[in-house]
């Protein structure tokens, strides 16, 4: 998320706060911040974010092959 959008997901005056938000918030989407950004694309990092793990890819090679296919052909 950081990477595309050129800063971090969430803000807070301490680490408590931020650590809550990470823990327990959903980031925003990267549209929000960079309207240039395919929804494929954001669809990938939102994954790769997802709370459950389960959600989540099961291996960089996964998220190396979905970032592939999004990048080569969209953007």
């Amino acid at each position: 998320w950081e990477m595309f959008a050129g800063k971090i997901p969430f803000s807070g005056t301490t680490v408590a706060s931020l650590l809550q938000q990470q823990i327990h918030a959903t980031a925003p989407p990267l549209a929000t911040v960079r309207a240039d950004i395919p929804p494929e694309l954001e669809q990938v990092v939102m994954t790769c974010l997802a709370k459950d793990p389960a959600r989540r890819p099961g291996s960089s090679s996964r998220v190396y092959q979905s970032l592939r296919d999004v990048l080569v052909t969209d953007w």
